[in-house]
């Protein structure tokens, strides 16, 4: 017999590993090692680990039955220079910590044990010699899914028993060939996959458990984990991994009447991994071939982000709520994405694939969690606090410029200034003023929006003479707006003209004030919020330069004007103007605060 089926619901596992050793003729006697597996990071997803009572159970299961030391070998978990997973670490984070005190049973470091290096298939191995001193070696995996591999079961399982170096030199060389020609080198007595809880998605870190209630049991490694994979209908002869080690001769696949025997197990509904995981709208990562180092360290990143959302607020904002496409890509890039979709590159695995997309790498092996949380934020987030945020070769491939006024070009809030203008100039009654105000707050709190709050708060325009109001303006700008220009963006707009690239102003501000700061900059070009009159007289009503408003008259503009939004650059203070952020080829955040 190569392979058993057993329904195990973790009631009766001691009756389930009585059967696996009589069945397959095996008695548990000297030492035996165990080769669980050891994956999760804080916080452990049921399905990730073995889990700790059954490894409880089959050691105290082959104590009474002659064994003299169980020993439950593992080494640390890959993890990045200021994230480390060590073997004391991953044994409390498991809650295995009280397998320590079970007598004769030994929790074993693998790194900390002599290794032998062995020469295999064109591969170098670092063997812990003590397989060598043991009598029998159990291969005990999990029934999971891997957005990498596909699954990862008994033949993958092993790459625990390898140092940290060893591991990497498998993602580095050939993941499937590596795995395959170490499961010829280090062949286990008995593999036992547990899928009493397994985990379906995408595995092995970020799927979803799932109870199976399955105990797999064999002595042929390809013809136990092919077995697996036909039970969750995923074809195990396009499984790279599972094909390497039967043609290398490590296993047979199994036969064709054996499957049919077996099809009342069959699992009904099991997700398969993707190739990459989503998060939030628009943010897609990429492992491909990775190890888990670059994934720790996206991983922990995203753990920091999300114990302090409002300080990565922005991140967030960006992340969940914007409309384009981020592709995060780790590992050997060996992705096809769609020209003009924006990619982030981590690690020094996508070196080339960066080069070859001519996108900016984190060319770092691994990277820290401080320094993937950095580039995350320069190249996601947009937020710059200057406005030579643009480089020459940039402004080399620019047309267009496109700047915010609030904050942005403007040092303030121009319509709050303007308001606060006209009450010290007696132009508007206290009671008008305190109206604003408390409009004002009810957007703030997001009570109203903001194309409510302009309607009301500028409804004092009714009646009024449009050509009297226009000195208004005119003064408030001379008198106030003036003295709140940039300099720095002054500074902008003058290496703009000199290079003949256009500039326009789009703000939600009123378009009498965005008039006055264009002719004073000399600005040809202004998208604002449009004051409503008739026979000379304002009506009361606006059209204002909020949200999708602002959006589709700036795509208008676009399209009248002929941008090319592939060379056009976008300045704003506001995450609301994530929209136009998106569009253009240069979105520029900028943060004063």
């Amino acid at each position: 017999m190569a392979t058993l089926l057993l329904r195990e619901n973790g009631n009766t596992l001691k009756r389930s590993f009585e059967k696996v050793f009589r069945e397959f003729d095996l008695q548990p006697r000297g030492r035996i090692l165990i080769k669980p597996n050891f994956s999760g990071r804080p916080p452990i997803i049921p399905g990730e680990n073995t889990d700790p009572i059954f490894l409880k159970e089959l050691a105290d299961f082959l104590l009474k039955r002659g064994t003299e030391e169980v020993i439950i070998a593992h080494g640390s978990l890959l993890g990045t220079p200021d994230r480390q997973f060590p073997f004391a670490k991953i044994i409390t984070d498991g809650g295995f910590a009280f397998l320590r005190k079970m007598p004769r049973v030994t929790l074993l470091d693998l790194d900390r044990e002599p290794r032998e290096s062995v020469e295999f298939n064109g591969f170098t191995f670092s063997k812990p010699k003590i397989m060598n001193a043991v009598d029998s070696y159990i291969n005990l995996a999990k029934l999971k899914t891997h957005m990498e591999t596909t699954v990862t079961l008994a033949l993958k399982n092993q790459m625990g028993l390898l140092p940290m170096d060893g591991r990497i030199y498998m993602h580095q060389k050939n993941l499937d060939e590596t795995i395959a020609s170490l499961s010829k080198l280090i062949r286990p007595t008995i593999s036992i996959v547990d899928g009493i809880i397994s985990m379906e998605g995408n595995g092995p870190h970020h799927g979803k458990s799932k109870r199976l209630n399955l105990l797999i049991a064999g002595d042929d490694m390809v013809e136990l984990d092919s077995t697996a994979c036909f039970l969750i209908d995923i074809d195990f002869k396009q499984v790279k991994h599972i094909v390497t080690a039967q043609k290398t001769g490590v296993g047979n696949y199994p036969e064709e009447n054996f499957l049919s025997s077996i099809t009342q197990y069959n699992v009904k509904q099991f997700s398969p991994a993707a190739p990459f995981q989503k998060f939030g709208e628009n943010t897609y990562v990429w492992p491909t071939m990775s190890c888990s180092r670059c994934i720790t360290a996206l991983n922990e990143a995203g753990k920091v982000i999300k114990a302090h959302p409002f300080q990565y607020r922005k991140f967030l904002a960006r992340r969940f709520w914007g409309s384009k496409k981020v592709n995060i890509v780790m590992g050997n890039g060996k992705v096809e994405l769609l020209k003009g979709e924006k990619v982030v590159c981590i690690g020094h695995c996508t070196k080339d694939f960066a080069a070859l997309s001519q996108v900016n790498c984190l060319d770092r092996c691994p990277p820290s969690v401080k320094e993937t949380l950095e580039y995350l934020k320069d190249l996601m987030e947009f937020v710059i606090n200057r406005s030579d945020a643009l480089t020459d070769n940039d402004l080399d491939n620019i047309e267009w410029v496109f700047l915010d006024l609030d904050d942005t070009l403007l040092q303030g809030q121009s319509q709050s200034l303007f308001i606060t203008f006209l009450r010290k100039n007696g132009i508007i009654s206290f009671r008008t003023w305190l109206k604003i105000l408390i409009l004002w707050i009810s957007y703030k709190i997001k009570i109203m929006n903001p194309e409510m709050v302009a309607g009301k708060a500028f409804s004092f325009f009714k009646m009024k003479k449009v050509a009297e109001f226009e000195k208004v303006f005119k003064a408030f700008f001379d008198n106030c707006l003036m003295h709140c220009i940039s300099r720095d963006f002054i500074n902008l707009i003058e290496t703009c003209k000199e290079r003949d690239i256009n500039i326009a102003i789009i703000t939600n501000s009123l378009e009498p004030i965005a008039k006055n700061v264009a002719e004073y900059l000399q600005i040809k070009y202004y998208l604002a919020t449009t004051l409503l009159a008739e026979n000379g007289f304002y009506s009361g009503g606006l059209i204002g330069n909020y949200g999708q408003t602002k959006l589709k008259r700036f795509m208008d503009f676009v399209q009248t004007h002929n941008v090319s939004l592939e060379k056009s650059a976008f300045f704003t203070d506001s995450l609301t103007d994530l929209p136009i952020l998106e569009k253009v080829r240069y979105p520029v955040l900028v943060n004063r605060k």
